[in-house]
């Protein structure tokens, strides 16, 4: 029993370190972890490889994150449907990093399947909150709503990850339907919920995401507020999930349009483009190239404008990105054009 609660100590340390960005460490402890954890031990030994696969994403070694995913299915003795669909959900996670919008669509769909077949809320809603991402960035807004409004009604059942982002999700569904006053009212239940719960560091990125739809409804004032206060409390880490708060400081500052706010906005992006290059964060990069584009094109520098945006269209042409475009409005419009 000590040695299957040190490997389980083990798989949550490599999570702590997959967030710190000690690929080193986290190998040592996932390998310690599946070592030393009993075989009927699935969701920690899943936790084990999920840090890992992560890790080698990263590093660029994506071919390696998946035949990490590939030994869970073969190295574990207990092959039921919940372990398969906690196994794919690896893969989900890898198919967003890269903006394979088409292999996470195929995972998280047998996600659902798999999910519903066991029992496994949490599953579940983790399948649909990867299903509305793909909806909402290939612009299908009605299934991106169905999708994410699944986990939005279930709050006390759904992983707090997947629960957070799906109302993100939500909100910037009802924004880009024009129902802003329904974007609204879902933030605010979230941030009901993370003050009932006591989830004081998902406040902090709910209260980055306001700053985000406040600036998408034109209220610039609020969102600067927000943005200013809260966003340079979050130090840059690994991005795997639907919202990154760090482009929204870079969209206000370029929203402020003043000299010195655009080159503090050039600044942040530039930082944050080498940063999600570094770690090979394909998804994120999209839109930061966009965003990078946008300030050239600002500055009059048109010719570096249209080499920026191709590079991000580039990336999210085989994806089928849309909304990441689109929800920069017409001045993004312009530049396409």
């Amino acid at each position: 029993d000590y040695r299957y609660l040190v490997g389980e100590m083990s798989a949550l340390r490599s999570l702590l370190l997959y967030f710190a960005m000690d690929s080193d460490g986290v190998k040592t402890h996932t390998e310690q972890a599946l070592n030393l954890t009993a075989p009927e031990l699935g969701i920690e030994r899943v936790l084990a490889r999920l840090t890992l696969a992560g890790s080698q994403q990263m590093a660029g070694e994506l071919n390696d994150a998946y035949t990490t995913i590939n030994l869970g299915f073969d190295e574990e003795q207990y092959q039921s449907d919940a372990l398969k669909a906690s196994v794919l959900l690896t893969a989900c996670y890898l198919g967003w990093l890269s903006a394979d919008l088409r292999t996470l669509q195929q995972n998280a769909a047998q996600v659902v399947n798999l999910s519903q077949e066991q029992n496994s809320p949490g599953m579940l809603a983790f399948g649909h909150y990867f299903l509305g991402m793909v909806s909402y960035h290939q612009n299908d807004l009605s299934a991106a709503k169905t999708h994410f409004s699944f986990v939005h009604k279930r709050p006390y059942t759904a992983y707090d990850d997947s629960f957070i982002y799906s109302n993100c999700g939500l909100a910037l569904t009802f924004q880009a339907m024009g129902r802003e006053n329904e974007a609204l009212e879902v933030v605010e239940g979230v941030v009901d919920y993370l003050m009932k719960t006591g989830n004081s560091e998902m406040l902090l990125i709910i209260q980055a995401f306001q700053a985000e739809l406040a600036l998408r409804q034109e209220q610039l004032t609020l969102a600067s507020q927000w943005a200013n206060r809260i966003i340079p409390l979050l130090p840059l880490m690994p991005m795997p999930f639907f919202y990154a708060p760090h482009k929204t400081l870079a969209k206000v500052l370029l929203a402020e349009n003043t000299p010195a706010s655009q080159e503090k906005a050039a600044a942040s992006l530039v930082e944050l483009k080498e940063f999600l290059e570094f770690t090979h964060n394909g998804v994120h990069l999209i839109e930061t190239l966009a965003l990078l584009a946008l300030y050239h094109e600002m500055k009059g520098e048109h010719a570096a404008a249209l080499k920026t945006i191709k590079q991000a269209l580039t990336l999210g042409l085989p994806g089928r990105f849309i909304r990441v475009f689109a929800d920069l409005g017409p001045d993004m419009e312009k530049l396409l054009s």
